[in-house]
């Protein structure tokens, strides 16, 4: 009985957070320098926003991002949100993104891309 009243819990718990964690209807960019999020606002232009980016999960055909929004002088101020991405999704540009992910920036405000947030 405590397992079903765990379960019922949990689930109800991720079907009320898990919208708030995930990164929607926008594009996860490289721009050379800096990981952006590119996405459309609530007046329909086009922005960005600056991540900061750590490797939560590989599977070799799919990898799971934890993405911490940034402001204008670099610091985080949201949560960390998960975002998933998939070889099918982009096919010819799979291991050029997998590299982009794995490399190190240099930026101070980037961190250590690419490693474990464990450690």
């Amino acid at each position: 009985m405590a397992a079903w009243i765990l379960w019922v819990a949990c689930s109800l718990g991720t079907a009320v957070l898990a919208p708030r964690q995930t990164l929607t209807h926008g594009e996860l960019v490289w721009t050379g320098e800096a990981w952006v999020w590119q996405f459309r606002g609530h007046d329909q232009r086009f922005q960005e926003q600056k991540v900061h980016l750590e490797k939560g999960f590989d599977t070799g055909s799919g990898l799971l991002l934890w993405i911490k929004l940034m402001d204008a002088q670099g610091i985080g101020r949201s949560s960390l949100r998960g975002a998933w991405f998939y070889e099918a999704q982009l096919p010819s540009k799979w291991h050029g993104f997998r590299c982009a992910v794995y490399s190190r920036t240099g930026d101070k405000n980037q961190g250590m891309v690419g490693q474990d947030m464990a450690s």
